[in-house]
């Protein structure tokens, strides 16, 4: 199975308040599911409601500083990789962005492999953590029980 065929029903979350920039990111996530919301407090409204495999948005929005979202974002979703999207690439702006959770940093105009590729990585790197993790917690709970013997009926 290829990266796209895994991740084919991935539902991503998409704040962009630039009806241009939507569409190029429209076309470039077309084998996603996309939620779009063009501010913070819609993205924070479709949050809300469900949990997203993934959050790309834009670092300037009109209600909120995109660092601002990344935390809140965290704070509901503390696995869920985010992609900031920004005009400016300077090595400050990716700290800042790394800082406040970002998993990537994309300088517009975006490139639409770039974008994909690093999604495509988030999102793997995520579902090699999750198995990862669920291997650690099943190897605890068995050394527990082994640790305490068999349970009596």
């Amino acid at each position: 199975m290829t990266l796209e065929e895994e991740h084919r029903d991935a539902v991503d979350l998409c704040v962009d308040p630039d009806r241009e920039s939507q569409g190029v990111l429209w076309e470039a996530l077309r084998d996603f599911e996309t939620v779009f919301a063009g501010n913070a407090y819609d993205a924070l409204r479709e949050l809300n409601r469900r949990v997203f495999d993934a959050y790309l948005m834009e670092s300037l929005l009109p209600d909120f500083s995109g660092l601002a979202l990344c935390r809140e974002i965290h704070r509901t979703d503390p696995r869920g990789p985010v992609i900031l999207c920004a005009g400016r690439g300077r090595k400050e702006d990716r700290l800042l962005a790394l800082r406040a959770g970002a998993n990537a940093y994309v300088c517009k105009p975006l490139e639409p492999s770039e974008l994909l590729t690093q999604l495509r990585v988030l999102l793997v790197t995520g579902d090699i953590e999750s198995a990862g993790a669920t291997a650690a917690a099943r190897s605890a709970i068995s050394d527990e029980l082994t640790r305490h013997g068999p349970v009596a009926p």
